[in-house]
């Protein structure tokens, strides 16, 4: 059976397993990325976006009018896209934005299939290099994941 309704106590344990698959998968995979990828290919670190939020004639009716007002206060821009302080705060805002996620997995899925999501997610390359940037994703992703608890933990 793929989906089975775990009881509270098991429930935490099996999310907090997963939480440390998940740590431990991203970090091994975040510094794979990190630096092995950036001797391929440069591309993959550039954010041409940050320019145009970065910009000061903005209003309220620009696309992401809030994150844009974020990165300017903290002073997240391309030229210091790289700065380990913003991948350290960056990587670990990611973490907490899929929390809502494994949480559901763990409640839902058993033990091993719930690792085994903790594991994919956390090693996906895609989601792996994304998640190094300060990006606009993880607001919406965020807000899907709340929503989602709401939805299914009501049922």
């Amino acid at each position: 059976m793929y989906l089975q309704k775990n009881n509270f106590a098991e429930q935490n344990r099996i999310f907090k397993d997963s939480i440390t698959w998940f740590l431990v998968f991203r970090i091994i995979s975040t510094f794979l990325i990190y630096f092995f990828m950036k001797n391929y290919d440069t591309r993959l670190f550039s954010f041409t976006d940050l320019e145009f939020y970065n910009n000061t004639d903005l209003n309220i009716f620009s696309p992401n009018y809030l994150y844009s007002k974020l990165i300017q206060i903290i002073g997240y821009n391309s030229n210091n896209l790289h700065n380990s302080s913003f991948i350290f705060v960056a990587s670990t805002f990611s973490v907490i934005v899929v929390l809502p996620y494994l949480y559901l997995a763990s409640n839902i899925l058993s033990k091993n299939k719930s690792h085994i999501f903790s594991i994919l997610l956390a090693s996906h390359p895609y989601i792996v290099l994304y998640s190094m940037k300060f990006d606009t994703s993880f607001f919406p992703l965020f807000a899907i994941g709340i929503f989602n608890l709401y939805f299914f933990k009501q049922k």
